[in-house]
């Protein structure tokens, strides 16, 4: 570890520590930079009704790496480009989200993901620190008390919509499989938003 970090991760700790439940966004853009945000089908609707972007130019998808597949337990992977199986995910653009131009540029249409961090949902009405706030966030400590009301509805909305979404990715994968639908991220994207796909279709997009 940097020693010369040592003095900063202590002042937040112990931020944290005396006002627990704190935390004011600095929009400094340390969180979108630590992890690769995977969204479902109604973040992507929520960005392109708020923003008009067009999705793929905004999506990717990754391959998870063998040595943090831990971190996306739960996550739904499609069959994507060569049979890969992928999550679905904003593109990175210098090492963090593509979204991120010093502070989120749509940060009121966010992924559901992104409005917990710092803290970490258990279930029920309990949160937590997440382990890594420390080392990255600047916000802790900071500002009024935390809303965790807020906070707890949009977590459940965020099971519901992962739920719908894992049954859509499992409907895609069955259509690969049976030969209706030819894999590639492009092709899922659209269907993910309502495009049919049939095995033309998935030709003539990937």
């Amino acid at each position: 570890m940097n020693v010369k970090l040592l003095p900063r991760v202590t002042i937040r700790m112990l931020r944290a520590t005396l006002k627990p439940g704190h935390f004011e966004c600095q929009k400094c853009g340390a969180c979108c930079s630590k992890y690769t945000v995977c969204v479902t089908d109604s973040d992507i609707k929520r960005i392109i009704n708020f923003y008009g972007f067009s999705p793929h130019s905004f999506l990717t998808g990754v391959q998870v790496p063998d040595s943090v597949v831990h971190t996306y337990a739960g996550i739904p992977r499609f069959i994507g480009d060569r049979g890969r199986e992928l999550v679905l995910a904003l593109k990175e653009k210098n090492g963090r989200c593509i979204f991120n131009e010093g502070e989120c540029k749509v940060y009121p249409a966010r992924p559901l993901n992104c409005r917990a961090f710092p803290f970490l949902w258990l279930g029920g009405r309990k949160f937590k620190l997440n382990p890594d706030a420390p080392f990255m966030c600047d916000g802790l400590g900071r500002g009024g008390k935390f809303d965790f009301e807020w906070l707890l509805e949009e977590m459940l909305l965020l099971e519901k919509e992962w739920e719908a979404y894992r049954l859509m990715v499992e409907k895609w994968n069955n259509l690969v499989r049976s030969g209706a639908a030819t894999p590639s991220t492009r092709t899922f994207i659209s269907y993910v938003l309502g495009v049919k796909v049939g095995v033309q279709e998935s030709l003539r997009d990937s």
